[in-house]
């Protein structure tokens, strides 16, 4: 496993004007990955499965431990899930709502996952959009072993070989959170290079995303998974809000290397504010801290 410390990660202080202290000790580690090869898997959703259900079983027949989730047009009924919201103590910066119940049958259109495990068994961190009746687009974040399939579907997991991600305590956030480290050196390597990763509260999205890279040595990639938070936003369209609490997911990134011989990313994100609300746009480079926490699953490409 490789883990970055505050100054290899880049200038996170210039998005210090909306960084936020959090309850417990600032971790010096501040991006920690686990470098193995991608593999593609396919997942099927059958009907009566539970979202956690179907992904468990893929995830097995794999022989993989880690990876990031997407998938599109999956009907569930019933569905539960949460928006992001202000923690009602000084424990937290942030936490969920409570949790809703939408009824009938929900078709999600855009969906992305984080996968690992808790306690030994298989977990998921997983945010979705979906399309409400008036036609307004929402978000949240899902519960997956509440969330059942309504319909035959499928997805995608773009799984790590040789990597775990274990959802344990942190002390800095006072959350559960997923945490990479090295897998089953058995699970193969072939298939181009791959990280997993997770980026710690108040590092810039952007500037992390190009510090992983640069550690790796991957001079161009595709982010095939990013889940997490951040404060409020900043958009290169000039959109901004100073709301703290939100959930992301990458709908598309990619990065290059610039004149300067440096990682660049490129990253477009769905991003779910306090009212269930969805902006999509493209992260102000250096100004979009993360909040709580940032999963990453990138793929390094063929220059």
């Amino acid at each position: 496993m490789s883990q970055i410390n505050m100054s290899d990660a880049g200038p996170a202080a210039s998005s210090g004007d909306r960084r936020l202290v959090h309850p417990g000790p600032v971790d010096p580690m501040r991006i920690a990955s686990c470098e193995g090869h991608a593999r593609r898997v396919e997942v099927a959703f059958r009907p009566g499965q539970t979202l956690l259900e179907a992904v468990t079983e893929a995830l097995g027949a794999a022989g993989l431990a880690a990876g990031g989730l997407e998938f599109e047009n999956v009907a569930f009924s019933p569905m539960e899930y949460v928006m992001p919201t202000y923690s009602e103590t000084p424990e937290r910066v942030a936490y969920y709502s409570k949790t809703h119940k939408p009824e009938g049958v929900v078709r999600i259109e855009r969906a992305y996952a984080t996968v690992g495990e808790r306690e030994g068994e298989t977990f998921l961190h997983c945010h979705a959009l979906w399309r409400e009746d008036d036609g307004t687009v929402r978000g949240g974040h899902l519960w997956p072993h509440m969330t059942r399939i309504a319909e035959p579907g499928s997805g995608v997991l773009y799984g790590v070989s040789g990597a775990r991600m274990a959802a344990t305590y942190d002390p800095e956030t006072n959350f559960t959170l997923f945490q990479p480290s090295a897998g089953d050196a058995s699970a193969g390597d072939a298939g181009p290079r791959a990280v997993i990763a997770r980026v710690r509260p108040n590092e810039d999205m952007i500037e992390a995303i190009e510090a992983l890279c640069a550690r790796h040595g991957f001079k161009d990639a595709i982010v095939r998974s990013g889940i997490g938070s951040i404060v409020g936003l900043r958009f290169e369209d000039g959109l901004a809000n100073d709301e703290p609490p939100t959930e992301l997911a990458v709908l598309n990134g990619k990065v290059t290397t610039g004149p300067d011989g440096h990682p660049k990313a490129d990253v477009e994100i769905a991003l779910i504010d306090a009212s269930g609300d969805v902006h999509i746009g493209k992260p102000v480079r250096g100004d979009n801290p993360i909040l709580i926490s940032l999963e990453l699953v990138v793929e390094e490409t063929a220059s």
